[in-house]
């Protein structure tokens, strides 16, 4: 009877340390960050372009991006209030990411944001890839849009 219990026992503390070891060994554990309006496209009230799907930056503008530094992904600023170089740089020190100033951005940067990038309130942070894609809109106040930002950053730089 003895023998019968210790050899349930070990049994018992056998399966979880083999099922462990098979997920180490085998498992994947890797998250994604898509693009954004890839399915379609909700066009601006007051934008006067076409959208279509999937939605992609023009040259034009990337050429504006890659004007003021050449990487993988550009993080676009629209608030005036946020010191966004300070916090990210303190949770990502990456050459492969310019954080761009928005309201800098052409003649009318309130037109860009809402016509070409698609920002709408409460967001003021849009990461771009350099391919043009829209990655993800964040609003800078909150402090979980702000962890958000920096888990997806990281995700998108390790597959990058």
């Amino acid at each position: 009877m003895r023998g019968k219990k210790i050899l349930f026992l070990f049994l018992a503390l056998l399966l979880p340390v083999c099922i462990f070891l098979f997920l180490k060994i085998f498992g994947k554990n890797q998250f994604d960050v898509t693009p954004l309006h890839q399915e379609e496209v909700i066009a601006p009230v007051d934008c006067n372009l076409h959208y279509s799907a999937p939605y992609t930056l023009a040259d034009s503008t990337l050429r504006l991006f890659r004007g003021r530094g050449e990487a993988k992904f550009y993080l676009v600023n629209f608030s005036r209030d946020l010191d966004v170089p300070g916090w990210i740089d303190s949770e990502i020190n990456d050459p492969s990411l310019t954080i761009l100033d928005g309201l800098s951005l052409g003649t009318n940067p309130q037109q860009i944001g809402k016509c070409i990038l698609l920002l709408s309130p409460p967001s003021d942070l849009v990461l771009v890839d350099n391919q043009g894609s829209i990655r993800g809109y964040y609003n800078g106040a909150d402090l979980d849009e702000r962890d958000r930002l920096v888990v997806e950053l990281k995700i998108l730089l390790k597959q990058y």
